[in-house]
């Protein structure tokens, strides 16, 4: 382990630790030297979800979707992630439901799409961030074929 002092692409100076065989550590402190200091990487972060949590909101007012309930924290991040399952909701309607299909299955589908789309907790697009909207459809799917 060797300690490099690099000028950042910022323009801040660092000392980074760099591990590895000693004739990678050049290329390493190159690369190393091409990045953000740490303390402008979480500056360029908070700025980035700060404008993602704008748009969405914007987007949300525009579309006529209901108000966020929860923190303020909660409300930020929430509405980016339903902004993303909005998003993936309209690739869903693009694609379309077979015509065949059931009718229960048809209107287990909307009335999921209707569900995220009415939903008002932050908490619940937060627990469900990594759930897409094919699982989540599936679920109403599943529930409808048992209640048939």
């Amino acid at each position: 382990m060797a300690k490099f002092e690099i000028t950042r692409s910022c323009g801040h100076n660092e000392t980074v630790n760099i591990c590895g065989k000693q004739s990678d550590r050049p290329r390493q402190a190159e690369y190393e030297a091409t990045r953000l200091c740490y303390d402008c990487y979480k500056a360029a972060q908070t700025a980035k979800n700060a404008a993602q949590t704008t748009a969405a909101t914007v987007a949300a007012e525009v579309q006529g979707l209901p108000t966020l309930q929860g923190s303020e924290k909660q409300i930020a991040w929430a509405e980016t992630l339903r902004s993303e399952k909005l998003e993936e909701i309209k690739q869903l309607r693009a694609i379309g439901i077979k015509p065949n299909e059931p009718a229960f299955i048809i209107e287990a589908v909307n009335n999921c799409f209707a569900v995220i789309e009415a939903e008002t907790s932050a908490k619940w697009f937060i627990d469900n961030r990594n759930q897409g909207v094919r699982y989540i459809i599936s679920d109403a799917i599943a529930a409808a074929i048992a209640a048939n």
